[in-house]
């Protein structure tokens, strides 16, 4: 299979690029496969990860899903770096940059590599769900990047390319050196796409309503569409009682305490 590698790869991107019908041979064997727009280094990336997982060593172990998927990020990490331009690198925060509910401090080891990126004049992005709209509140979580940023004073201009889109994408900041914060307010109107530039309150609102709608709707569906009630573990214990006729007779009151359903018991 390594073999035929590149050019297994080069058919997923040319069935993304020229629309073509059906799947590449790549989609084939694998089928969660994603959708890649530049072609993947598939040799190279097996045989580093086949040094850290030995996974051509192995007798019985197939290779796994995590496999899998770390031979396809390692690859188009290796086509990125080595064969296109890059222009902007975009990271989460939490659980990426830093643990969870953490902030990213001058000790960690990611910050010298992120100034690496800048000294490249790659733009750098870090995009977290924290809906913050003061600046002063994304700097007390990246304090650590925005100092080294400003202690670093070869990187000049290229500073500037570096921005932090909060809120699930609602709110950008950039980079500036002349504020304590190190980070100024960008408008939306400055950012948007053109077609977002249109949409109004009122049908944001609406939207959103739909949604909740539609969420509510699946979950009542889902809730009656059971067939199995919840009940206490009591309530499996629970006999029927015999008459001298020999007939059965539920409990008189039902043990269950979820009201959506009626006890069975």
């Amino acid at each position: 299979m390594l073999p035929k590698a590149h050019h297994t790869d080069s058919t997923l991107v040319n069935h993304t690029q020229g629309n073509k019908a059906g799947v590449s041979k790549l989609k084939l064997l694998v089928p969660p496969l994603g959708t890649f727009f530049t072609p993947l280094r598939l040799n190279d990336a097996f045989l580093h990860q086949d040094e850290v997982r030995r996974i051509s060593s192995r007798r019985f172990v197939p290779p796994s899903f995590n496999d899998v998927r770390a031979i396809l990020n390692t690859a188009q990490i290796m086509s990125l770096s080595k064969d296109s331009g890059i222009e902007l690198v975009t990271f989460d925060g939490d659980v990426t940059l830093y643990d969870d509910g953490k902030s990213l401090t001058p000790d960690n080891a990611v910050i010298p590599r992120l100034l690496s990126l800048l000294k490249r004049g790659i733009r750098v992005g870090i995009v977290t769900a924290a809906g913050y709209t003061e600046a002063s509140k994304y700097y007390q979580r990246l304090h650590g990047l925005l100092d080294a940023v400003h202690q670093a004073k070869d990187l000049g201009d290229l500073r500037n390319n570096l921005i932090v889109m909060g809120g699930e994408s609602n709110f950008l900041f950039k980079y500036d050196d002349d504020v304590p914060e190190r980070l100024v307010w960008v408008s939306r109107k400055e950012w948007v796409l053109e077609e977002m530039k249109t949409w109004t309150e009122d049908a944001i609102t609406g939207e959103l309503h739909c949604a909740l709608t539609v969420t509510w709707t699946s979950i009542l569906i889902r809730i009656t569409s059971s067939r199995t009630p919840q009940h206490s573990p009591a309530c499996s214990r629970r006999m029927y009682s015999d008459d001298e006729a020999g007939r059965q007779h539920p409990p008189q009151e039902s043990c269950c305490r979820y009201r959506p359903f009626r006890c069975r018991c």
